[in-house]
């Protein structure tokens, strides 16, 4: 759950950001590294054409659709809906926390480099170590973090990373200008560390803890198609207008921002690690994962069956 996305933050931002710097040294402009770092994108895309395969549910819903059937889902006799997942208190909340997680990411992402060198005179070669820094902040986060939580709880791990990434962007924010690659680089690292260490938590564990098998994936689907939306799509652009108006300082005060609703959203999580739910005298029952509304009527262990 960890290691793939963790990915994306070594390679994409960790290691992609220094090669793209060497890489606009040698060439003298951005237009052939753009194409020379879409290559892997598009080897990629071959290799999981041919190798990637379907999860075995998944291809059995796909071959009764080739039939003609359809896969229904009941639970105790009643037809259940793929959207009862929104009855369920942490998928709702994994798709509240989506906006500020995906705004965090693309702001920082979007705007950190122009903030150094612009802000802190960074040549493009300080900006790549800078930003690398982050990445392998976030990949070590992404790492770390879901062990942490197995053994202080998902709830409680989420609020901490929230808490600690506004702080690593407060503490971005407000080193005066002039403060040297040597310095600014170490809450840089933080700040990739605690914001990619909410992804694994709020968009795979906590969802498909909290939801029947057959619901995991759409659990995971809905966080991730509202925070592309709201978060990746219009936080980048607000972030712009705001920075057009006050200065590359307003997108960082974002991020601290999105630091703290991420803490305020995870108060309302639901706690699903084993290892923590054992050490608690009361432990939440299924019915305590669903709103009030809906106890009784949607639970776990719901089963499959094909009808024409």
């Amino acid at each position: 759950m960890s290691f793939i996305p963790g990915s994306f933050m070594l390679i994409g931002v960790g290691v992609g950001p220094i090669l793209a710097v060497w890489l606009l040294g040698v060439f003298g402009s951005w237009r052939p590294v753009f194409y020379i770092l879409s290559i892997p994108a598009a080897i990629l895309g071959v290799i999981a054409l041919f190798m990637m395969h379907e999860a075995p549910s998944m291809a059995e819903t796909i071959a009764m659709r080739k039939k003609g059937e359809k896969k229904v889902v009941y639970d105790q006799g009643q037809k259940v809906s793929l959207l009862d997942v929104l009855k369920y208190k942490n998928v709702v909340v994994s798709t509240l926390n989506s906006i500020p997680v995906m705004a965090w990411l693309w702001i920082y992402t979007g705007f950190a480099s122009s903030f150094l060198v612009e802000v802190h005179s960074f040549n493009m070669d300080q900006v790549g170590i800078a930003i690398a820094a982050s990445g392998l902040g976030g990949f070590i986060g992404m790492m770390i973090m879901g062990s942490i939580s197995d053994h202080i709880g998902r709830r409680m791990a989420m609020i901490l990373t929230g808490l600690l990434c506004g702080v690593s962007g407060a503490v971005v924010a407000l080193f005066p200008v002039g403060t040297s690659l040597s310095v600014l680089i170490i809450p840089f690292f933080f700040w990739g560390f605690f914001g990619a260490g909410t992804y694994p938590l709020y968009l795979g564990t906590l969802p498909t803890e909290s939801v029947p098998n057959e619901f995991a994936g759409t659990a995971v689907s809905i966080p991730t198609g509202v925070g592309e939306l709201l978060g990746a799509a219009v936080m980048p652009a607000l972030a712009g207008a705001l920075a057009d108006r006050f200065g590359l300082l307003a997108p960082v005060w974002m991020t601290v921002i999105a630091g703290g609703l991420i803490v305020l959203f995870s108060l309302f999580y639901v706690e699903t690690a084993p290892k923590k739910l054992a050490r608690m005298a009361t432990q939440p029952t299924r019915e305590d994962h669903l709103f009030i509304p809906f106890r009784g009527k949607v639970v776990a262990g719901s089963v499959s069956e094909a009808k024409p």
